[in-house]
């Protein structure tokens, strides 16, 4: 055979070379083209969408009607907020836990779409007058819940709005289609700023003077009286309409004959939408130029302070007040209705000192045994010092006479004021309030029966924790912490052939202990902050809870309810958190 010569050989080792590889990415390339057949496959088949969701996570209870009309069906509408479809297979659908039968949700009516509701018709065994609808997965895990407490009426369904929103039970049905937005309400007008009060007054002036009524703003902000009247007794004199603006923290005077009777009458403020904002009755003839005054300014009621419209009231019996050319005798014609142009009787004054806040009911005994006195506990939560003049402890109101502190009484910054003396509590229930000497009620504490004899209501901590009765008296001294529970011990004796098996130090029989834990305490800091008793028509009760603390608390199971024995109280849902 005739030898290749070195040239034609490496040129068919090339050849062969690029064929081989050639071949490989021909297979390469075949291969790739089929898996990208095969995906488009999976993807265009509808088994394989559902197959590919393995859990229930992002589907909600939507809508429901528990009390349907004659001839209608319970029904339960979920909504899909994923945004891809979900397989329901298993999944139930149950009313409260031991209620009635679940409802399984079989395969053939499973599959919701991404952003889209299923809609199951049948009875669930819903209460008319409170129950819980319960969406549960197949694993057996509460993926949602809603309880309601009362029937919202026949027909009418418990919605969603927007659809996987706020439950409300005002919208119309719409089953198996996206819930409608609320009905729009009428807003509610703005109801004319508080804080604007009769500071002081003139029933009786001297003959040739006028009658005057000075007004105090306690507010930070002017706030204009256009429309605003003042008038004397419902059904007396004509109103005297205002047409002029207070300052902030500022005082306003109008002379003018208001027709108030020197032996008694009220005078009344009333805002431009005729409610009542302040009054001052008095009912005899105080004397000629003597006027009701506040003191300090927007406090308690007197007849022992000289006059001083437009300026703060003095609590000097002695001083005089001597008129100037500042002030004019009648009503200036020269009033605008802008904070820019101020009228003469216009005195902007300093803010007054107010009565002090951050005096509580620390502690009271309502029951005590024979011979002893009932008392209250005032803790004062300032740094300073607080005048207690004229303060009050009362029951309830409309009961007992109230105790009234004597001028010059105080308590001590960060301390403590017992009062023995008989209130007058009610051992099957009252209440226990705190009331400055501006006639608001500082603090209140209400209870139903009764603790027992010489037990205390007492708060812990101290004039801010939750109120209870399980803690030893300690008036004039911060209260005691609660009591801890002893963990329990108890043996486990190893048997022996003896009749009487003793427990010994040696090893046999061995005595081990075990401890029972104490239960978490229900933690303090959560407060009513805000409710509505009176709303309008279509609109609905509400109470809002505040979390003073600086962790979450979790209200599984806690309760909102009214007064002791009257309606059905609102339970907070199994997993319920305030932040």
């Amino acid at each position: 055979m005739e030898r290749l010569k070195p040239g034609i050989l490496f040129l068919i080792l090339i050849v062969g070379l690029s064929f081989v590889f050639g071949w490989q990415e021909a297979v390469a390339s075949t291969l790739e083209r089929r898996q990208r057949s095969d995906v488009r496959d999976v993807e265009r088949s509808p088994l394989s969408s559902m197959s590919s969701v393995q859990t229930i996570e992002g589907v909600v209870i939507n809508e429901y009607l528990a009390a349907p009309s004659s001839g209608n069906s319970e029904y339960v509408e979920l909504y899909n907020t994923n945004d891809f479809a979900v397989d329901l297979t298993d999944a139930q659908i149950d009313d409260i836990v031991g209620g009635s039968s679940p409802y399984t949700i079989p395969s053939d009516n499973a599959l919701i779409p991404a952003r889209g509701h299923r809609l199951y018709e049948r009875s669930f065994g819903l209460n008319n007058s409170g129950d819980s609808v319960r969406l549960i997965a197949a694993d057996g895990s509460v993926a949602d819940i809603h309880s309601y407490s009362s029937n919202p009426g026949s027909d009418i369904p418990w919605s969603r709005s927007p659809d996987g929103g706020v439950w409300r039970d005002d919208l119309p049905q719409s089953p198996g289609e996206p819930n409608p937005g609320p009905p729009t309400s009428t807003p509610t007008p703005i109801p004319p700023p508080s804080g604007v009060l009769i500071n002081e007054y003139l029933p009786a002036p001297a003959s040739g003077e006028s009658e005057y009524v000075e007004l105090f703003n306690t507010n930070t902000f002017a706030i204009d009286l256009n429309g605003w009247q003042i008038d004397d007794i419902e059904g007396g004199s004509s109103p005297y309409t205002l047409d002029v603006v207070i300052p902030a923290q500022g005082h306003v005077v109008e002379y003018h004959g208001f027709g108030l009777n020197n032996g008694g009458d009220t005078v009344r403020l009333l805002a431009v939408d005729g409610s009542l904002r302040d009054s001052h009755s008095y009912s005899s003839n105080p004397g000629t130029d003597i006027p009701w005054s506040r003191f300090p300014d927007g406090g308690t009621w007197r007849t022992d302070l000289p006059q001083s419209p437009g300026l703060p009231n003095s609590a000097s019996p002695t001083a005089t007040w001597t008129p100037t050319a500042t002030w004019t005798p009648t009503h200036t014609a020269t009033l605008t209705q802008t904070p820019t142009t101020q009228p003469s009787t216009f005195t902007p004054t300093p803010m007054p000192t107010a009565l002090a806040t951050g005096i509580v009911l620390n502690e009271y005994l309502p029951a005590p045994s024979t011979g002893n006195s009932e008392y209250v506990e005032l803790h004062n939560l300032n740094t300073f010092e607080v005048d207690l003049s004229d303060w009050q402890i009362d029951d309830i109101e409309g009961g007992s006479s109230p105790y009234t502190f004597a001028s010059g009484s105080s308590i001590a910054a960060l301390g403590y004021e017992v009062v023995y003396h008989s209130f007058g509590f009610n051992n099957s229930g009252d209440t226990v309030r705190l009331i400055a000497a501006d006639g608001a009620v500082r603090d209140s504490h209400s209870y139903a029966g009764n603790p027992g004899t010489d037990i205390a209501w007492s708060r812990y901590p101290n004039g801010s924790g939750a109120w209870r009765n399980d803690l030893a008296q300690s008036p004039g001294q911060p209260n005691p912490a609660p009591p801890t529970s002893t963990p329990t011990a108890t043996f486990t004796s190893i048997p022996t052939p003896t009749p009487t098996p003793t427990i010994t130090p040696t090893p046999q029989p061995q005595a081990s202990a075990t401890h029972t834990p104490t239960p978490t305490p229900i933690p303090d800091g959560v407060r009513i902050n805000e409710y509505l008793a009176a709303p309008a028509s279509g609109e609905s009760e509400y109470v809002e809870l505040f979390n003073s603390n600086p962790f979450d608390v979790d209200l599984s199971d806690w309760q909102i309810d009214d007064i002791a024995g009257g309606s059905s109280p609102y339970r907070l849902s199994s997993g319920s958190v305030i932040p």
